[in-house]
């Protein structure tokens, strides 16, 4: 990682003018300036520790210092202009950083101010896919919303044209060929492609694909109030993640917190753990149901009808891995009350709560345990287990998932499980090296391949997934 983030620098470029929004760069939407936002996102990517702001303004020069990036050179007048070309801006950016951190960037990211839709994942997918093709350039765009070759035309005196004619008309979008528009969004550069000034639209250049609905910059008024709607309609769902501080949680918080306001309740003393401005910590614990009731309540009071509830928590009793044969009834209700009973009593909490606001969305975790045995032969000569009473509970998730999801039907309430793989978390090569044998691709999962999947069962996208599993786990249980 730290050969990485000494070789990539990222540039944000946010002059001070703009003909068609006034001050654009320093919008304010949700209560953060689109430079803010930039900055964050640049930061929350963790890339790099290298991020420059190019900029001939005062204010986002000061905005960019608060925020802890250094914003040590104004841009000249004659780089500031309507007409100048931005990778003219980023080339002048690269020459100063290098100066300035006494060091040569290989790899150069810009990000777009006025494009706030952006993702984390946006910006790692379009390096990530830099790097395997090893390309010397690589732009941000989507599939095009209308087709030249199909329903774009030009007008000329009494007559229209499609603009691109092949031998044969094209009777459906569908038929034609597949075009794409560039977002902007993002440039990922190799220091080559800037030094050498090479041109776009050449050899050795990639195209990154995102989603329509996220390729979106401000341009006009109308393209600002788009993205206002959008984002204020995702703020204002109220999502609580439990055990948010966990391997998983945290990794969902981190996930979610983009688009969404987060209610992280764990545990564990949250005062000093902090996610972003849009995450509210809470200290509760699953095991004292009331407690965790009043939380519900006081959210609902503060910020509206609670919309999604993801449950994270995990537990880990003193007698994990204790042999079967010598596990007594106490440690297996106690087991059952962690890993199972905790789960219905706040699935039950959540419903009860989602019934009254007419709608709502619940995420369990299971486990790959809780849908087959254990692969033994994984553990052996290492100081590992499964234990037992583990694949108990986790089956017992699945079935309840099912159950729930049909018993409430019919009440806009949608119930679901997910069953995670194996999670790098420092266990022994060994075990590393005989769980690969059994996956695909992987071995032993991220904790974002997770939250991934978990953000995708939030979204609209997944709204006829109901009473399902789904398993997350690099062909493990194939």
């Amino acid at each position: 990682m730290k050969e990485i983030m000494n070789n990539i620098l990222i540039t944000i470029a946010a002059r001070e003018g703009s003909k068609g929004i006034p001050s654009k760069n320093l919008l304010k939407i949700n209560g953060e300036t689109l430079i803010e936002r930039t900055i964050r996102l640049a930061k929350e990517s963790s890339l790099t520790e290298h991020i420059a702001v190019s900029t001939d303004s005062d204010e986002i020069k000061k905005i960019s210092e608060e925020k802890g990036v250094s914003c040590w050179f104004k841009r000249p007048k004659a780089l500031s202009g309507d007409d100048i070309p931005k990778v003219e801006v980023i080339r002048d950016t690269l020459d100063k950083a290098e100066k300035y951190f006494n060091r040569r960037f290989e790899i150069i990211i810009d990000l777009d101010v006025t494009a706030p839709l952006t993702s984390i994942e946006d910006v790692k997918g379009a390096l990530d896919l830099f790097k395997k093709n090893q390309y010397q350039f690589v732009t941000t765009g989507c599939e095009a919303r209308k087709n030249p070759y199909f329903n774009m035309i030009h007008v000329s005196k009494n007559r229209l044209d499609i603009i691109n004619k092949l031998n044969k008309p094209f009777t459906s979008r569908q038929k034609a060929p597949k075009v794409f528009e560039l977002n902007g969004a993002v440039y990922v550069y190799s220091r080559k492609f800037l030094k050498d000034r090479m041109e776009m639209f050449s050899e050795d250049q990639g195209l990154f694909l995102m989603p329509q609905d996220r390729s979106c910059d401000i341009d006009t008024t109308e393209d600002l109030e788009y993205i206002k709607f959008k984002l204020s309609r995702e703020q204002n769902i109220n999502i609580v993640v439990i055990g948010g501080n966990g391997l998983i949680g945290s990794s969902v918080v981190n996930k979610l917190k983009e688009n969404y306001r987060v209610f992280n309740i764990d545990i564990k003393n949250n005062s000093n753990y902090k996610f972003s401005n849009n995450v509210h910590n809470y200290k509760g614990d699953v095991l004292k149901i009331k407690s965790i009731e009043k939380i519900f309540k006081d959210i609902e009071k503060e910020y509206g009808a609670i919309n999604v509830v993801v449950n994270c928590t995990h537990f880990k009793r003193k007698s994990w891995g204790k042999n079967i044969s010598k596990l007594t009834k106490d440690e297996i209700n106690e087991s059952m009350d962690q890993l199972l009973t905790s789960v219905f009593l706040l699935s039950n909490l959540a419903i009860k709560h989602f019934i009254k606001n007419k709608g709502g969305n619940l995420i369990n975790l299971s486990s790959i345990q809780g849908i087959q045995a254990p692969k033994f032969w994984h553990y052996e000569s290492t100081d590992m287990s499964s234990p037992i009473e583990y694949s108990m509970a986790k089956t017992s998730i699945i079935s309840m998932t099912k159950y729930l999801a049909k018993f409430y039907k019919n009440n806009n309430i949608r119930i679901n499980c997910v069953s995670p793989g194996g999670i790098l978390d420092g266990q022994s090569e060994e075990f590393i090296k005989n769980y690969r044998l059994s996956t695909s691709n992987i071995g032993l999962l991220d904790p974002s391949d997770i939250s991934s999947t978990i953000e995708w069962l939030v979204s609209e996208n997944s709204r006829a997934i109901n009473g399902q599993n789904i398993v997350v786990d690099d062909g493990w249980s194939l």
